[in-house]
């Protein structure tokens, strides 16, 4: 067993006897979107002088962001690792490992906006019936998507059903009609 993969199972151990599985997992997704969108929020957590209190005011500021307390423990250990860097790969690593540990598969959604929960649990539930497996969503926003989803399956499998897909088709037939 790996070192990642003793340290993913104390934060799963903690995270298990404060009951912030599932909160743990959401705070870690919005953690990684922000250091993915913000430049301003990834030049600070990447500075080596930044302070844990000024990324957790940062990370305070997300509209609806509730963190959990193994969140907090978890960022400060990133923090003082310097590993903020690799956030997005900490994040999809864990949901990996809930996943798995859940019996379920991870599939990634992607959208040109965020879901909701109850949006998110409607996609799982189309999903498993199609697949036949518990299936955990994984919501990435690509706003340049227009409107539609792109379905990434853990077999390494994608179904784009999205509006720019479909343009860009479009676009394709039409410079082969005018050639």
């Amino acid at each position: 067993m790996s070192s990642a993969q003793i340290a993913f199972d104390v934060v799963l151990s903690k995270a298990d006897q404060r009951g912030e599985t599932v909160a743990l997992n959401q705070n870690l997704t919005q953690f990684a979107w922000l250091h993915r969108v913000n430049f301003e929020f990834r030049q600070l957590v990447s500075s080596k002088a930044a302070r844990l209190e000024q990324i957790l005011d940062c990370i305070a500021e997300i509209p609806g962001f509730v963190p959990c307390q193994t969140f907090f423990e978890l960022v400060a250990a990133i923090v003082d690792h310097h590993l903020v860097g690799h956030i997005e790969a900490i994040a999809d690593t864990y949901t990996s490992l809930l996943a798995s540990r859940e019996g379920k598969q991870v599939v990634v959604v992607v959208t040109a906006v965020s879901l909701d929960d109850s949006r998110k649990q409607a996609v799982a539930a189309a999903v498993e019936s199609a697949l036949g497996t518990p299936v955990l969503v994984k919501n990435e926003v690509d706003a340049s998507l227009i409107f539609g989803t792109i379905f990434k399956l853990p077999n390494g499998k994608q179904f784009d059903f999205s509006a720019k897909k479909r343009l860009t088709e479009i676009k394709s037939h039409i410079l082969e009609g005018v050639s």
